[in-house]
């Protein structure tokens, strides 16, 4: 059995990219085809759904922060919870991310429940 990696055309067809080797534009495709494989082994519906791994604070406390503490921002929420304290964030997101993006999804989730 053989696992094929997807190398993107614009890489061999696009001027910009000519003085990129091919041993890079085979590893860029590697990483492509390692995140999409993390990414696809997220579950959607774990329990609990972490906003921030690093600090292990979850969806939930983010809103709660929001909804019973009346934080707004990302720094607001981070000083409630105690996320991104520990950013450790391509070792524990298995997105390999700052966690910044899912917790201002999280706030703007907790805005629409006030």
């Amino acid at each position: 059995m053989y696992n094929f990696i997807r190398l993107p055309m614009v890489l061999m067809e696009d001027e910009i990219f000519e003085s990129i080797s091919i041993e890079a534009k085979v590893l860029y495709s590697y990483m492509l085809n390692r995140m999409g494989l993390s990414y696809k082994n997220v579950k959607k519906d774990a329990d609990p759904k972490y906003a921030c791994y690093c600090s292990k604070v979850t969806e939930d406390q983010v809103i709660e922060a929001v909804v019973k503490h009346g934080a707004k921002t990302v720094k607001e929420v981070n000083a409630v919870t105690g996320a991104m304290k520990n950013s450790l964030c391509k070792e524990n997101n298995p997105f390999g991310v700052c966690c910044h993006k899912i917790i201002q999804e999280a706030i703007d989730k907790g805005l629409t429940m006030k």
